[in-house]
């Protein structure tokens, strides 16, 4: 009989980039992008056509003073 196993995944979503691990045996494995590397770039979509990094909006909706939420 197979037993199940619980899984425990940290995200750290940053304004710059964002880094994903999930809890090993004793300690913390990170998950790489497809590249490689531990960091990954935070993106938002507006749609399927416009993907902007996450910090380069924050920077336009900052300068124009515009509300993240309602």
């Amino acid at each position: 009989m197979s037993e199940e196993k619980n899984i425990v995944v940290g995200i750290d979503l940053g304004t710059t980039n964002s880094l994903v691990a999930y809890m090993g045996n004793s300690a913390p494995v990170v998950i790489p992008g497809e590249d490689g590397s531990n960091l990954v770039p935070s993106v938002v979509a507006l749609n399927p056509v416009v993907i902007r990094p996450a910090s380069t909006l924050l920077r336009l909706l900052n300068a124009r003073s515009i509300p993240l939420s309602g």
